[in-house]
């Protein structure tokens, strides 16, 4: 019931708001990036679209990532980024929660990025392995997320695929990073890439860790 929620809340979140970034991203996105205070730059070699992928020959990654616009692909086609932007859940958005569901507390406005990785988990491994999802996470230093990011919490973290799983058959890895900041919401990246593309992965995750920049 809990993963079911949230993943009814994160679909609000992801389409309600649909109101300066880059012209190939949908304007309601470039609008709660503005709304947020977000700045967004595109890394060198990647082009940019917004067209949507749902998964639906792909059970696993459609548990997980639902539908996804804002798609960065990489010169050499190794790399495949998703990004995802919702809107802020604020003190609103809570008290509206609660009335859908009386019985269930929705005290999450800064909690939504880790439920949100918990339930990643939970699909990918399992119910047990999301009963205690930090272990299978990183958390970025709170120097270097602010540094990086100027976020509060900075999470990265992979996604384990099995062969059916592959996305197009040769995204063979799939890599998240999602960062939060207090009262201004969280964002979240998702990168597929392919066997050569684990090989550079060092040299993209450095690009990919200046897409999103809360502004002070």
């Amino acid at each position: 019931m809990r993963s079911k929620l949230t993943c009814l809340l994160l679909f609000l979140l992801h389409f309600e708001s649909q109101a300066q970034s880059p012209e190939w991203m949908a304007q309601f996105h470039r609008t709660i990036l503005d709304t947020m205070k977000v700045t967004f730059k595109q890394p060198t070699n990647f082009r940019g679209t917004d067209s949507v992928e749902c998964f639906k020959t792909y059970p696993k990654l459609q548990s997980i990532m639902t539908c996804a616009g804002n798609q960065l692909v990489s010169a050499d086609g190794d790399v495949l980024v998703f990004l995802y932007i919702y809107k802020p859940f604020r003190r609103a958005d809570s008290i509206s929660m609660q009335k859908m569901f009386p019985n269930k507390s929705f005290d999450v406005i800064d909690k939504v990025h880790a439920n949100t990785i918990r339930n990643n988990i939970m699909f990918s491994q399992g119910e047990r392995d999301a009963s205690d999802w930090k272990k299978f996470v990183t958390y970025y230093p709170e120097k270097e997320a602010k540094a990086k990011f100027n976020a509060d919490t900075a999470i990265k973290f992979s996604i384990n695929l099995k062969q059916e799983d592959f996305y197009k058959t040769k995204f063979q890895f799939l890599k998240a990073l999602f960062i939060q900041k207090k009262d201004r919401g969280f964002l979240g990246i998702y990168v597929f890439h392919t066997a050569e593309g684990e090989r550079k992965i060092e040299d993209y995750w450095k690009q990919i860790e200046m897409i999103f920049r809360y502004r002070e």
